[in-house]
């Protein structure tokens, strides 16, 4: 049996994106399906992933450097986490 689309036509997944993408501020490429279809490369995957994960913006990087900044989202840009600790001289290493 062949599977369908998400968005099989009629379905309610399909009105939803007809409708989301019926005033569309550009006209999209010719291949879209094509390219809507295509699998994703391990860097793709990882930067959908990073932006899912720190809700971030998805894009090219200029457009999610000034999306972030424009939405307040400059945070979701850095590095988990603190900075990095600096080890005092004579400090020894190890559990006290």
């Amino acid at each position: 049996m062949a599977r369908q689309p998400l968005a099989a036509r009629g379905g309610f997944a399909y009105q939803v994106m007809k409708d989301a993408l019926s005033a569309r501020p550009v006209t999209p490429p010719r291949d879209w399906a094509k390219r809507v279809k295509r699998p994703q490369d391990e860097k793709e995957l990882a930067a959908i992933r990073r932006s899912h994960d720190r809700g971030q913006p998805f894009g090219d990087a200029e457009w999610v450097q000034e999306t972030a900044r424009r939405l307040g989202l400059a945070s979701t840009l850095r590095p988990v986490g603190g900075p990095k600790s600096v080890k005092k001289s004579g400090a020894r290493e190890g559990p006290q």
